[in-house]
């Protein structure tokens, strides 16, 4: 990326992925451990070391379970996931813009988000 002069990039991960996994309900992470979705785990887990280590300004976006639905401006971001957390996936997509053009570097490089409401 440094060849074609990419400084900054955001991505999607997901709660419960590195160090976020001790604040997912329990009763979520016994159904991510017993699913397939342990597997993209890993490999959202892999990717976000990829990005920690590539000298480039990164943010992953770790959004709550997502919901089909357009962006109603209610995110925040949020300490735990819990079975009854949920985000639209409008308001990600929106979160993520809205990051791109923050004009100064990532202060870290997680942010868990989920409905304000």
């Amino acid at each position: 990326m440094k060849v074609n002069r990419v400084s900054r990039l955001v991505v999607i991960s997901s709660a419960g992925v590195g160090e976020s996994w001790g604040t997912v309900d329990l009763e979520m992470q016994e159904v991510i451990q017993t699913s397939s979705v342990g597997k993209i785990f890993q490999d959202l887990n892999n990717m976000e070391k990829v990005l920690e280590n590539s000298g480039l300004d990164t943010l992953a976006i770790r959004p709550v379970a997502l919901v089909v639905g357009e962006a109603g401006g209610g995110t925040k971001i949020v300490d735990r996931f819990e079975t009854t957390s949920k985000i639209f996936t409008g308001d990600v997509a929106l979160w993520m813009l809205d990051a791109v053009e923050r004009p100064e570097p990532f202060e870290q490089r997680t942010e868990m988000i989920g409905a304000s409401s």
